[in-house]
């Protein structure tokens, strides 16, 4: 073959190597039916998938609704098939979680996975450091004492870095670059997100009990509430709520100077009923986070969505990724406490307005909780890896994906009462 023909043909053999790999991007979340069930039939006598399965999806304010569906939700996956394998996938707990050496979550071969209602039980949990070249994933609490951690391990094993509050309350963590795999925190990019009550609180469905000639305002006698714990926070929230006190009537309950014990407040209550019991009788419920970083919404958000109330947010999670922005208010849409109170004033003297913050309630159904669903699609990524594998990474500076000058920012009330961000410029 002379060269013209042999730079031809490499030419062509390329073209059909280039199509190829296009066909398997966009298949590379699964692939053909046909091909699948080839392979799955023929290897592992089951079937991972329902390709036939859909999961419910709605559009609201022009974006698609659930924007992400957990593994632990989606009705694409064949759970039983995935329980079925005979390997049991270990995860060990190299940390306790605050002193809880069972994470919060249990320990043994498939029992805490059932307890904690997760779809696939096929997993183990142990906390025995000796076998820890047996653990497909480590787990590693970041507010706990941390043990050496093996410089040596196996080629396929991945080590989560595990951390649910947000930076400011975290030390610099730039002395573990280049040991962690993967992450399991409060934001929407861990490959294990533990997002706090959102996902496993409701789910997406059409509600057909709902209904859409209700009054959310019925009854409801009370301006705003919030229930604050922490009185310190680089948020601002407690001089946030003090100003915007001079405009409207906020119930502040909590430890916090001028707060109110929930028990104290509603007489013959617990707290357990706290959220409840200010949903019968406020309008809007102050959700304000103790520090502004990005990502972070804490379970006060999540909790009070089952309630008819209309949630008023600050913090620096993206609130719309879980509801439509026609369902909550955001502060940092306002310039200054004035401005948000003049809203509020406005909502509390319009029904139709006010109404309109529940409509998209009438496409979710609010279910119990799964606590730690991070678990929950850890057995089941590492059951679908017969299928699809898991890719390996290796976080190089997971000092600066959780450092504070990279992550958050610190509120303030400035000389003009307007609310305003700044720079964390503080020691890390």
């Amino acid at each position: 073959m002379n060269l013209k023909y042999l730079k031809i043909f490499l030419i062509l053999i390329s073209l059909v190597l280039i199509e190829i790999y296009i066909q398997y991007k966009q298949n590379l979340l699964g692939l053909s039916q046909k091909i699948f069930s080839r392979v799955t039939y023929e290897s592992q006598k089951c079937e991972p998938f329902h390709f036939a399965s859909k999961n419910y999806r709605v559009k609201i304010d022009d974006i698609i609704y659930p924007q992400a569906i957990p593994l632990n939700l989606n009705k694409s996956i064949n759970f039983e098939c995935l329980n079925s394998q005979e390997k049991i996938k270990k995860i060990l707990f190299w940390t306790p979680f605050f002193g809880d050496p069972k994470f919060a979550f249990g320990l043994g071969v498939k029992e805490p996975f059932k307890q904690n209602l997760c779809p696939v039980y096929n997993c183990e949990t142990f906390n025995d450091r000796s076998r820890v070249n047996e653990a497909d994933i480590v787990i590693v609490h970041m507010r706990d004492t941390i043990p050496d951690i093996p410089k040596n391990r196996p080629k396929n094993q991945r080590w989560i870095f595990t951390v649910f509050e947000s930076p400011m309350h975290c030390s610099n963590f730039t002395r573990y670059n280049n040991i962690f795999n993967f992450t399991s925190t409060y934001r929407i990019d861990a490959e294990f997100p533990r997002l706090t009550g959102s996902y496993q609180l409701f789910e997406w469905e059409e509600n057909l009990d709902f209904d859409e000639n209700k009054d959310f305002s019925k009854g409801k006698t009370h301006f705003a509430a919030g229930v604050v714990g922490n009185c310190g926070g680089s948020s601002a929230r407690l001089e946030y709520i003090n100003e915007l006190q001079k405009y409207v009537n906020v119930t502040l309950l909590g430890k916090c100077k001028g707060g109110k014990k929930c028990t104290d407040y509603f007489p013959n209550s617990s707290d357990k009923d706290c959220k409840e019991l200010v949903s019968k009788s406020h309008k809007f419920y102050l959700s304000f986070e103790n520090s502004i970083c990005d990502g972070y919404i804490s379970e006060k958000f999540f909790f009070i969505l089952k309630y008819d109330i209309i949630p008023v947010v600050l913090g620096g999670g993206n609130h719309s990724f879980f509801i439509p922005k026609s369902g909550f208010i955001n502060v940092l849409d306002y310039k200054s406490p004035k401005n948000l109170a003049d809203y509020l004033i406005y909502l509390d003297s319009n029904k139709t307005a006010y109404n309109s913050y529940f409509k998209w309630k009438k496409y979710v159904k609010f279910k119990d909780q799964l606590v730690f669903s991070n678990f929950c699609d850890m057995c089941i990524q590492l059951n679908l890896e017969n299928y699809v594998p898991i890719w390996k990474n290796v976080i190089s500076d997971i000092g600066k994906l959780w450092s504070k000058r990279d992550n958050c920012k610190i509120g303030k009330i400035d000389s003009k009462n307007n609310f305003l961000l700044e720079n964390f410029t503080g020691i890390e």
